[in-house]
């Protein structure tokens, strides 16, 4: 069975049925319950990958790649399985699909842009609602589909960042970065967020640089800075990366034969501003001129400087509401050189508090209803009450021990790392982490925990922070031993896979603005009184309908009883609309739409059976349901000809 798999022929073939995987598990009708369990616990995933990572310890080859990249996209598929069919509304979407927030935002633009039209809002930052548009015209509109290829995507990069570091550092090693960088996107999984493209293009840059230190190849390095520098535009977070990778390029590879570190420092510097160079480019294609880029880091900055979040500024000027979005933008960096000029120790106090308040591993506790409970209940009974909370929930318990422990191991790995890197400083894994290392402790500053929930802002740069607690576990395999077992040119398939990521991202949008050919309905339509028209977004696999009755849900139809409880989380912070959906009976179905076609604010309400007359993107007549609520009741349907 070994030699069948170390040939190219059944390489391919192993790797095609992992590949298949992905969609089988996602078309099997799993009970919802398992995959949020899988989503938001601890010991499933653990135990899964514990289990694939030390069967593969030994083996020689290209088998365990195959094991490991099978265990990733079939994890990835089952907590996309479970967000889906148990109907769950988190903080960014309704229903386990319909984005929500920011992430309808995303999800409108790239509407936008396969009807060829420019984006609507995207805070300056058009990579990945242009990689979302280009998805969704190949999905013909389809919005599961499109959510299912982005974590495919996904899965696929997370498998590669661990199996470089298991290939330089062993088996525990990659298991870590695995279970980590898993943790980090699983409650991303399902959204069409920023973090659904800075997150893998992050991983695969991670993965080449990382690659490219036992391939000693300068290309290899400046391939995967270039898809940071994209991931970092897609997805803003730490900068200060970049030239901290160029620096650290400078003098891995400045003294190789015919370089010299002038050379190499100038095409560290040369693949950075080629990448900034895509964005702006898509910027100026695509992105409204009214947009600045990065449009949103001004409130980040004030808020910093001024002992506040980035709303701080909306608090001590609420008069910039009134100004439109450039002005605004500059209006709020005037604001943060008068708060320097005026006490220049805001900088370093900012900095100070930052930098004291940062919990790199943060995400690793999920927030989720389970655990609100268990904490709820402990905060009443304390530790002479834990056996009563243990018989009433003995794997919630259980679970979430382990996952504090776990938490606090990871922390502990993370300082003994940095430690093993500083008196290793001359391996060139090590120098690279304190290059790195040194690039973060300097953007944390200017992307401050406080705004970071549970480090999304870190979401590119997460891989070369998870793999600082790896580094210590490497010493319990012999390195040498694991990379003798290596074939030959086997970084090719994790470069293709990376160029052929980035030429998606950026030359997909500007194809797809010209190529589909979806059309607003034109026309003005007669509504009936105390109705207004409305767009909406009716494709297929891209609204939620609601049966009556427990067990009848599949894909995007969900029982109205598992909708209701998936709202715990939702109803938190988003009471008006939480209540409109919470009053709604079985039968009904869901769908996003607007007031015009540029608006991102609703969700629109139907009978089955008035659906069933409009496709695609329709206009119909509806009423608000509430004042303070999003959502509206379907009153009739025009069906523009």
């Amino acid at each position: 069975m070994k030699e069948i798999f170390e040939s190219h022929g059944g390489f391919a073939l192993g790797v095609l049925a992992a590949f298949l995987l992905f969609p089988a598990i996602l078309m099997l009708n799993l009970p919802g319950d398992f995959g949020l369990g899988v989503r938001y616990q601890f010991l499933p995933v653990f135990a899964l990958s514990f289990v694939a990572f030390y069967f593969s310890r030994k083996s020689p080859g290209r088998a365990p790649e195959i094991v490991i990249i099978g265990l990733s996209l079939s994890v990835f598929a089952v907590i996309l399985s479970g967000f889906l069919r148990g109907g769950v509304s988190e903080l960014n979407n309704i229903g386990g699909l319909l984005p929500f927030g920011d992430a309808n935002q995303y999800f409108q633009s790239a509407v936008q842009l396969i009807h060829g039209e420019r984006f609507g809002s995207t805070n300056g930052r058009p990579l990945f609602p242009g990689y979302l548009a280009t998805i969704l015209g190949l999905a013909s509109g389809n919005l599961q589909v499109s959510l299912g290829v982005m974590v495919f995507v996904s899965a696929v990069a997370c498998f590669f960042a661990a199996r470089e570091v298991r290939r330089s550092h062993g088996w525990l090693a990659g298991m870590l970065v695995f279970i980590l960088l898993f943790q980090f996107y699983r409650r991303f999984a399902g959204s069409t967020l920023t973090e659904n493209l800075g997150f893998p293009m992050g991983a695969v840059g991670f993965a080449i640089i990382w690659n490219s230190v036992r391939e000693n190849r300068l290309p290899v390095f400046l391939s995967g800075l270039f898809f940071l520098t994209l991931a970092l535009n897609a997805r803003a977070g730490a900068f200060f990366v970049l030239p901290a990778l160029v620096m650290w390029g400078m003098y891995r590879f400045g003294t190789m034969p015919s370089l010299t570190r002038f050379k190499a420092l100038s095409a560290g510097v040369a693949a950075v501003v080629i990448g900034f160079a895509c964005n702006f480019l898509l910027v100026k294609t695509l992105v409204p001129k009214s947009e600045p880029a990065f449009s949103n880091y001004s409130y980040t900055l004030y808020g910093t400087l001024n002992d506040g979040n980035w709303a701080k500024v909306y608090r001590d000027h609420p008069e910039i509401l009134k100004l439109n979005t450039i002005d605004r933008n500059w209006e709020v960096y005037r604001l943060a050189v008068e708060s320097i000029k005026s006490d220049p120790a805001k900088l370093v106090k900012g900095s100070v508090r930052a930098w004291v308040r940062s919990r790199f591993f943060s995400y690793v506790i999920p927030f989720y209803p389970e655990q609100i409970r268990i904490r709820n209940e402990f905060e009443k009974v304390g530790y002479a009450g834990i056996w009563k909370l243990f018989s009433r929930w003995p794997y919630g318990v259980v679970n979430l021990a382990f996952q504090k422990i776990y938490y606090l191991l990871v922390n502990i790995l993370f300082v003994l790392g940095a430690l093993w890197c500083i008196f290793r400083r001359k391996d060139p894994y090590c120098s690279m982490i304190i290059w790195v290392g040194l690039g973060i402790i300097v953007s944390v500053p200017f992307i401050p925990p406080w705004d970071a929930d549970d480090m999304r802002i870190y979401a590119v740069t997460i891989p070369l922070l998870a793999v600082v607690p790896a580094v210590p576990l490497g010493g319990i395999v012999n390195r040498g031993e694991v990379q003798s077992h290596l074939p030959a040119g086997n970084g090719a398939f994790l470069r293709w896979f990376g160029w052929g990521l980035a030429v998606f991202c950026v030359v997909g949008p500007l194809l797809t603005k010209n190529i589909f050919s979806y059309e607003h309905p034109d026309g003005e339509i007669s509504c009936p009184e105390g109705t207004s028209p409305y767009f909406v977004n009716a494709f297929p696999g891209s609204y939620v309908s609601l049966s009556k009755e427990e067990g009848q849900a599949a894909g995007v139809n969900v029982s109205v009883d598992d909708f209701r409880k998936g709202m715990s989380i939702f109803r938190m912070t988003k009471q008006s609309e939480a209540g409109a959906l919470d009053s709604l009976p079985g039968g009904k179905i869901i769908a996003i739409g607007g007031k015009v076609a540029k608006d991102s604010g609703s969700y629109l309400v139907f009978e089955p059976e008035e659906f069933e007359k409009i496709r695609g993107f329709s206009l119909v007549c509806a009423a608000k349901a509430g004042s303070k609520s999003k959502f509206t009741e379907l009153k009739s349907v025009h069906i523009p000809k």
